[in-house]
């Protein structure tokens, strides 16, 4: 079935949520009977400290009641109708997540799973490759059969330092750009291994010299991001030194100190009106007045 096709339940077959019944099952916590002793307290006990859930060909269209799983590791949830990555943030062990199969538009929904190596997300409908920056430790992504249609795409997943296996064969920017693969090993320098194929030394050189002029379009924009974090990072901490001088001045510990109190005059410039002639500084910030001959040199 192509990507975007309406996914219709089979007449025969109704939607399916995942609640405590689906997941005994899926465990096979079933064949533990109620009348046993104790029986509640073993299957919840199971629960937490399963590692695998299989729940594949289920008809589920949400992803919900899984906080109880606080030890999983391993999560198949492929082949069934779900539209939207959700109900995942409490399995902070998760290494494999498989979502393939099924009606999701968009990454989204991971940002607690920094311990995922492997995603699969094969035939849904994404058309855009985004929220994976904290996925550090990603080894393996599956994102063939999309509707992935930018280079810019593939140009994102260099964000990703771990990764070393790539899927995207069948998605429209495949169908569009000839040397597809040869960019993707150009521009992503870890790979190893491309649509199952493994990428040799010559398969490299060859990709990097057809494609040298993207990659330093794509290591000049790294570059110039680098850069305009690094500013951001030194205004922020600038701003923090002159909040903290600031406030030293206004407990009087650091008035005798020229270099705190330019700091923290030039920050909190605005909060004060100072009377051309006056002996009074005027705090809009509801301070009370303080002397202006202690502040003015």
């Amino acid at each position: 079935m192509p990507p975007g096709s309406k996914i219709k339940l089979p007449s025969d077959r109704v939607p399916s949520t995942i609640d405590k019944n689906v997941i005994s099952e899926a465990l096979g916590l079933h064949e533990i009977k109620d009348d046993e002793e104790d029986s509640e307290a073993s299957r919840e006990f199971l629960i937490k400290t399963a590692k695998t859930l299989r729940l594949e060909y289920r008809q589920i269209l949400k992803v919900d009641n899984l906080h109880s799983l606080s030890s999983l590791t391993r999560l198949f949830l492929d082949n069934n109708f779900i539209e939207r990555i959700s109900g995942l943030d409490q399995l902070f062990h998760l290494t494999w997540l498989d979502l393939s199969f099924n009606r999701i538009s968009r990454i989204e929904g991971l940002e607690s799973l920094q311990r995922l190596e492997v995603l699969g997300l094969y035939a849904n409908e994404i058309e855009r490759i985004e929220h994976l920056d904290h996925l550090t430790k990603l080894k393996v992504l599956r994102l063939g059969k999309n509707r992935i249609s930018s280079k810019d795409d593939i140009v994102y997943l260099r964000i990703l330092p771990a990764l070393r296996t790539l899927s995207i064969k069948e998605n429209p920017y495949c169908e569009a750009e000839k040397d597809w693969r040869g960019f993707a090993i150009a521009l992503l320098p870890n790979l190893l291994y491309l649509e199952c194929h493994s990428v040799t030394e010559e398969d490299r050189d060859l990709a990097e010299r057809k494609h040298q002029g993207d990659v330093f379009r794509a290591r000049n924009a790294e570059e110039q991001a680098r850069e305009v974090q690094e500013k951001r990072e030194e205004e922020k901490a600038s701003k923090r030194r002159h909040k903290a001088a600031f406030v030293a001045s206004l407990r009087g510990d650091s008035f005798n100190d020229p270099s705190s109190y330019a700091s923290s005059f030039a920050y909190n410039a605005h909060f004060f009106t100072v009377p051309k002639h006056g002996s009074e500084l005027i705090m809009d910030a509801g301070h009370s007045k303080r002397d202006a001959n202690a502040l003015i040199p």
